[in-house]
């Protein structure tokens, strides 16, 4: 996370766009680390990283309107085993408390 010199870079490893097997752990594991730093940056890091998946899912359609969007986007973002092993993993850490 240290390197990620822009906010677009750092939503990447917090919630990559092409995980690696086995890393929602690592994943959960980051965020509930930042989340003890910062709790609101966190949850706002991860709102941000879904934003702009959001944003370039529903713009980057074949075809004019963007009527699909919201399947592309869920696809873009959960569409793999994996993706939403991660996606559920840093939604679960950061629902969790942290301790002072």
């Amino acid at each position: 996370m240290s390197r990620a010199q822009t906010t677009e870079a750092a939503g990447d490893v917090l919630l990559p766009r092409r995980p690696r097997a086995g890393g929602d752990g690592e994943a959960a594991d980051l965020v509930a680390r930042l989340a003890r730093e910062d709790g609101d940056g966190a949850a706002q890091l991860l709102r941000q990283r879904l934003a702009d998946q959001a944003d370039a899912s529903m713009t980057q359609l074949e075809g004019g309107e963007a009527q699909g969007g919201g399947a592309h986007f869920a696809k873009d973002i959960a569409g793999t085993d994996q993706q939403e092993r991660d996606l559920r993993a840093v939604m679960a850490a950061l629902q969790r408390p942290t301790a002072p």
